[in-house]
């Protein structure tokens, strides 16, 4: 569009360098051509990064991507958590939910399909089995930030896609004179997990060129709270004088003219409208809600004012809120030498505002937290105006690095996430692991919402009834829960472990989790002059050291006897001993106390031990320096080890941080569809490649960064509601000139390769420059 046209220019150019290099300022709208929202799409194995490359509002609730395939509809679930997989050669269709680079495969719902055909009623092989996929070619597609295209070719037509918070549009345009009907297949149940739908439900409204429905879907993850019901509306932009027939079907056949079926499960439910031949263009609006189809009505009339914006100026609307977001950090890079950093930057910064998902209609309505989906109507519950519920919230991962992310650029958001913590704790009775739509789906281990709002208070995320969530902190501490409860309660409190016997091969990381996590409890405790829980969660904080053995952290039984791996499966990410990682990574998972932790390793192995084994975690790593299989060392693509290159810095290596985090950046992480480590968890790969483009990363629960080494000459970071800007410069900065000299933080030098993020962001905005 010649709006994306313009954005081309946008660039700043403020002077030369040596080498034919151009130092170049990227802001705002100049940002978007560096997005490559196919980053992601591909790799092989653990290396995929599952997200979805089609359009989304930041933080939105619809993800609108095509769902693919190979040929023959073979379909491998592994390659297609987010729907969409680079290596396939086939579209099956498009649908508007979907997670975000979660290893799960889940949702993929509210699909629609344009094709062709010869007669107004299709055939069943056409409209089942997905027999109206097609094969395209990668050169035909475009896709940028809230927008993606491609050429369908068995059918002749091209797809364009856009949408809103809670709104997809699509445009479908034949090639003109072909003579066949334009036919509109809506496979409502449609699912990527196989056969997920528990029951479907369309109808037709013929007189005012509407289609409506819901899926109830039932997949790897959403099974875990019951299902999860997705409520839709579809409407045209064309009156129904252009419509030449209609009907529905399912496994057993198509029914002409019928405007109402309901199915599932094992039978596929769906309707088609079929067009006049002389019509090549058609334009078609789905409102979303996962609370009923009243409210995907409302969803879709507000959203696109009752269809008085059409698609361009929906897309140039959602284009604009993605400009704001990449606005949010302006660079200065030397260019072309760093065109593949700068890509991989706004990339990846890019990916942190898709998640997690909105889940309140405009209205503010929402399912009330921890009630069924189906059968019954689930109760709902109303936020007050301006305030929106968020959920799919992938704490174990997302805690790390996405939420302190989201406190910076975006603290509104990262309010309505901390509101929307403490209804779930309301509502639910209990603080999540792992919140997805309305229900605790319980995955991974930890209680690390305590970590998120700690963190989030920290970093000025203060509009929130801290004593309420104190309260339920503390709760997720002090007693076994309904929810999320943590592993072998009576053993962590009166052993200080969590017991191998009892929890099974959850529970050496279940003690280094929680000792973590009380230590965020005791940064609010002490915070709020609470001594005596400060000093219990204080304590508790140091229980890991009752798992170092030998220089590992081993589980134990009740007895206090040891389980540690044999001498082969330390280096086996698939041990059963470990959570999702083996005795290497995890031997460096203290975040919260990097200085006990080194403390520990010289106790057993001499002064400079620790930092003699981290070097080997790292130097070992690149034996296997694809992303293909987990990593045995260092595994950039899996959270226990995003912290280890930065704890050389507690060691007095900050040279050794600025080295291997530099080396991570440069060889896990790249600007093609391969181009993450591992899936991206909601964000959590991605914002961390952006703190460490940044020069700095969080040791999130408190609001110390660890300093590291910034990537370009200049980065500005946007003042937002609760904090001043911070203005970044690294004189002298280069692919080969990496390492830190000194440091000011504004004006002052830095005695420690370590920040405050009040002194970063304070009133006024902050300073940070490398030499």
């Amino acid at each position: 569009s010649s709006s994306y046209c313009i954005i081309l220019c946008l660039v700043v150019l403020i002077g030369t360098c040596c080498n034919g290099q151009t130092l170049t300022k990227i802001s705002g709208s100049g940002a978007i051509p560096y997005v490559s929202t196919f980053i992601g799409s591909g790799g092989e194995g653990f290396g995929i990064g599952s997200t979805p490359v089609g359009p989304q509002f930041p933080y939105g609730m619809v993800r609108l991507t095509p769902d693919t395939c190979l040929f023959d509809n073979i379909f491998l679930p592994f390659n297609h958590f987010g729907g969409y997989y680079y290596g396939d050669d086939h579209i099956r269709c498009f649908s508007h939910t979907h997670m975000d680079g979660y290893g799960v495969v889940d949702f993929g719902n509210i699909a629609v399909m344009p094709v062709s055909s010869t007669y107004p009623h299709p055939d069943l092989n056409l409209v089942t089995d997905y027999g109206f996929r097609s094969p395209f070619d990668h050169t035909s597609e475009t896709s940028h930030p809230g927008y993606y295209s491609v050429f369908l070719s068995a059918w002749s037509v091209t797809a364009e896609l856009t949408a809103t918070a809670r709104t997809g549009a699509h445009r479908y345009s034949w090639a003109k004179n072909s003579g066949q009907y334009p036919l509109i297949i809506f496979p409502i149940s449609h699912t990527l997990s196989i056969q997920a739908c528990k029951d479907a439900f369309i109808s037709i409204d013929h007189t005012n060129s509407e289609i409506s429905g819901y899926i109830w879907n039932s997949g790897s993850y959403s099974s875990r709270i019951g299902g999860v019901k997705t409520y839709f509306v579809a409407r045209f932009n064309l009156t129904a004088s252009s419509w030449a027939a209609f009907g529905t079907f399912n496994s057993s056949g198509v029914h002409r003219s019928n405007t109402i079926m309901r199915g599932c499960p094992n039978s596929e439910v769906g309707a088609y409208i079929a067009l006049q031949p002389f019509i090549s263009s058609v334009e078609i609006y789905f409102g979303i809600s996962f609370v009923s189809i009243s409210n995907a009505r409302n969803n879709l009339n507000t959203e696109t004012r009752s269809l008085t914006q059409n698609f361009d100026a929906l897309h140039n609307s959602t284009l604009a809120a993605w400009i704001d977001h990449l606005s949010t950090v302006s660079i200065t890079a030397s260019l072309p030498e760093q065109n593949d950093d700068v890509v991989k930057f706004y990339s990846n910064l890019y990916h942190t505002a898709l998640g997690p998902t909105l889940y309140s209609d405009v209205n503010g309505q929402y399912i009330t937290f921890s009630t069924a989906a189906a059968p019954a109507p689930p109760h709902t519950s109303f936020l007050p105006r301006g305030q929106n519920f968020f959920s799919d919230m992938s704490i174990w991962d997302v805690h790390r690095t996405e939420f302190p992310l989201i406190s910076i650029l975006h603290p509104s958001v990262m309010t309505d996430i901390i509101q929307s913590l403490l209804i779930m704790y309301v509502e639910g009775g209990d603080l999540p692991r792992w919140p997805l739509a309305n229900g605790y789906a319980e995955g991974m281990i930890g209680t690390h919402s305590n970590v998120i709002i700690a963190d989030a208070y920290f970093k000025n995320i203060t509009n929130f009834n801290l004593t309420l969530a104190y309260k339920a902190m503390i709760q997720s501490a002090t007693m076994p829960q309904n929810h999320a409860s943590r592993d072998d309660f009576p053993d962590w409190v009166s052993k200080g472990y969590v017991a191998y016997d009892v929890a099974g091969g959850d529970a050496c990381c279940d003690t280094l989790a929680y000792s973590y996590d009380d230590w965020a409890i005791s940064n609010i405790a002490q915070v709020l002059k609470d001594s005596y829980h400060f000093q219990l969660f204080r304590n508790r904080s140091k229980n890991y050291k009752n798992e170092f053995k030998d220089g590992f952290f081993c589980p134990r039984n009740k007895d206090g006897s040891w389980e540690c791996p044999g001498w082969l499966e330390y280096e086996n990410p698939f041990s059963n001993k470990y959570v999702e990682g083996d005795a290497w990574q995890y031997r460096f998972f203290v975040p919260h106390d990097p200085e006990g932790l080194i403390a520990l390793f010289e106790s057993y192995g001499g002064k400079g031990y620790f930092v003699n084994e981290l070097v080997q975690l790292f130097e070992r790593s690149n034996y296997d320096p694809f992303n293909i299989l987990p990593n045995p060392y260092y595994w950039a693509g899996n959270e226990p080890s995003l912290f280890c290159g930065w704890e050389f810095a507690f060691a007095g290596r900050a040279d050794l941080t600025q080295k291997y985090i530099r080396m991570v950046m440069d060889t896990r992480y790249l600007s093609s569809p391969d181009g993450l480590p591992g899936n991206d968890d909601y964000g959590t790969m991605s914002a961390w490649f952006v703190f460490s483009s940044l020069g700095f990363y969080p040791q999130s629960g408190n609001p110390v960064y660890v300093m590291g080494s910034p990537i370009f000459p200049q980065m500005e970071i946007r003042k937002s509601s609760v904090g001043g800007g911070l203005k970044i410069v690294a004189h002298n900065a280069s692919k080969q000139n990496i390492y830190v000299q000194k440091v000011l933080v504004n004006g002052k030098q830095s005695q420690v390769p370590f920040f405050d993020h009040h002194d970063l962001f304070r009133t006024g905005g902050g300073t940070l420059e490398f030499f």
